[in-house]
């Protein structure tokens, strides 16, 4: 993405190659929108957005600051494997924290919710946000029309397939149901 790909106020960023190469416009949440603005403010462009149709303005989007140079330049462009890296680090990270949080639960439940948790993060990827935010899109009562738009799938086959109980899900309806 570039910086050009940004439409803030209307909430859309511009994907130009995608998963499967496809291009498409996909809504941002507000709060994405409130990050976005903030690391456009503070690290991206502190000194204002470039001119429509500049060559910054066609930059790649994200970036990192050099920690290892005087004054921690910021430096344009991430690699898709420095943001997979990253994501796995912080999600150990918080996987640790959600284990040691754990081991001080008195209660075996909670404690047992936070192991789960714990598990699901490391085995987290990029990939799989997309999975679940698209399972609960579901969830929350979008429709397989609007899910299949935001996830910018082809074939409605693809969209049906976050319709479908895991067993999670089976195990949730059970446990709801009263049990007998």
């Amino acid at each position: 993405m570039q910086l050009r790909d940004l439409d803030l106020d209307g909430r859309t960023v511009t994907v130009r190659a995608g998963k499967a190469g496809k291009f498409g416009r996909v809504p941002l949440h507000a709060e994405a929108v409130r990050l976005l603005r903030r690391y456009l403010a503070e690290a991206r462009c502190p000194t204002g957005l470039p001119a429509p149709g500049s060559e910054v303005e066609r930059e790649r989007l994200l970036g990192v600051v050099d920690a290892t140079q005087t004054g921690r330049p910021f430096r344009v462009g991430i690699s898709t494997r420095t943001i997979r890296h990253r994501f796995a680090v912080i999600a150990a990270r918080a996987a640790a924290r959600l284990r040691a949080a754990a081991q001080k639960e008195p209660r075996l439940d909670q404690a047992g919710t936070l192991l789960a948790c714990a598990d699901d993060l490391e085995r987290a990827s990029p990939h799989a946000l997309r999975h679940s935010l698209a399972y609960r899109l579901l969830e929350d009562g979008a429709s397989l029309a609007a899910v299949q738009r935001i996830m910018r799938h082809s074939r409605g086959e693809q969209t049906l397939r976050y319709a479908t109980p895991n067993d999670r899900d089976l195990k949730d309806v059970i446990d709801r149901s009263g049990g007998v």
